[in-house]
């Protein structure tokens, strides 16, 4: 798959990145590149999870629409091809977690079942458990659930609590000026927000047991790679795949790529440069992780 970007055009510092973003693979990856993820709390763009399926499951679901597909039969495709993804990355638990959680969505739809996405973690996280019990020692696991949890959480509650806010005022100001999108830019900037401030918070205590650092720019950082990351990512897909038939235009993807993950690495690089930007914290052990989220 890597053949593409492999050839000779790309050095091996971006190849490391690229193996990391795809893969999941940290090997290559500097380490001083590894230490500003770890400092700004965005680690978690270099491993595999749910965000790497939807956008791999949407694009095919795209692709196979545009053909006059069906949903149920755009089922039968995809998640075998997600399969075969979390096969060839050998089975990382966030990834895991993730395939089981979609599988299970598209399965209650096709049986006309509520996808509740609560269920679905319950039953999801109940069922690696099951089958894989050293999970819940696993770093991966836990900090996928704990994202999840404070998503689907207090941040789909303060989500709805700010759409219950706004809409008020919205209705309002159209009922005495012209309808204007910018209400619904405020809607979406201010969700973004909520469920970034959600999975920072939500996370917290077990970065800090896990890294032994608490990041004060987490929040900054992950607007930033919610803004860029998603072009990368889809670059990287259109280098591995296209490049697979026309060689240059593989190279093209790559190159837009690495310049869209440098001005990204260079935001973290600058937002790690603030001073208190983030505080080490030495000997966090599991009772305060667990009175961590007591408190919260």
């Amino acid at each position: 798959l890597m053949y593409p970007l492999e050839s000779g055009a790309f050095s091996e510092y971006p190849l490391g990145l690229f193996r990391a973003l795809l893969f999941g693979e940290k090997a290559g990856l500097p380490l001083e590149l590894k230490n500003t993820l770890i400092h700004t709390n965005v680690l978690h763009i270099i491993a595999v999870s749910g965000y790497h399926f939807t956008v791999i499951g949407g694009i095919f679901c795209g692709f196979l629409g545009f053909f006059g597909v069906g949903k149920p039969l755009r089922y039968y495709w995809v998640i075998p091809l997600l399969w075969i993804f979390l096969w060839l990355i050998d089975f990382p638990a966030s990834a895991y977690r993730a395939w089981i959680m979609i599988t299970f969505y598209w399965g209650a739809y096709l049986v006309g079942r509520i996808q509740n996405p609560l269920h679905l973690t319950g039953v999801s996280g109940i069922f690696l458990l099951i089958t894989h019990p050293l999970y819940c020692v696993d770093p991966g696991f836990i900090l996928s659930y704990a994202a999840i949890i404070s998503l689907l959480g207090p941040g789909r509650f303060f989500d709805h609590f700010l759409k219950q806010k706004i809409y008020p005022l919205k209705h309002r100001w159209m009922q005495e000026e012209p309808p204007y999108r910018y209400w619904e830019r405020i809607e979406k900037m201010g969700s973004i927000l909520i469920y970034s401030t959600a999975a920072w918070v939500g996370t917290a205590p077990l970065v800090i047991y896990y890294f032994k650092i608490f990041s004060m720019v987490s929040l900054l950082a992950n607007l930033l790679a919610i803004l860029l990351l998603p072009f990368v990512f889809i670059c990287l897909l259109s280098a591995v795949f296209i490049g697979q038939f026309v060689y240059m235009a593989g190279e093209a993807y790559g190159c837009v790529a690495q310049w869209l993950f440098n001005i990204m690495v260079q935001g973290f690089i600058l937002l790690e440069s603030i001073p208190g930007s983030y505080f080490e914290i030495k000997g966090f052990s599991v009772s305060q992780t667990l009175t961590g989220y007591i408190f919260l």
